[in-house]
């Protein structure tokens, strides 16, 4: 994966990929509002230990599922 160094941050700005929406960047932003809330309570959203997946998205979708699954249980979400 090629590294990218910028001087500014406009700069690095112009280089971010365009949001598919307006909605799903919002989603993405309460999402890990959410997220970063739950951790400051001490709601563990990832899983304990290493875990082995044939592909990185089979990793993220579980990340994910885990994730929503510990906020659903204690009534975050």
């Amino acid at each position: 994966m090629p590294v990218t160094r910028y001087e500014t941050l406009e700069e690095a700005e112009r280089d971010l990929p365009a949001s598919p929406d307006p909605e799903t960047g919002l989603r993405t932003a309460i999402a890990l509002s959410r997220m970063d809330e739950a951790t400051r309570r001490g709601i563990r959203i990832s899983q304990r230990g290493v875990h082995r997946y044939r592909e990185i998205w089979e990793g993220e979708a579980d990340r994910e599922r885990y994730a929503l699954e510990q906020l659903r249980r204690v009534d975050y979400l």
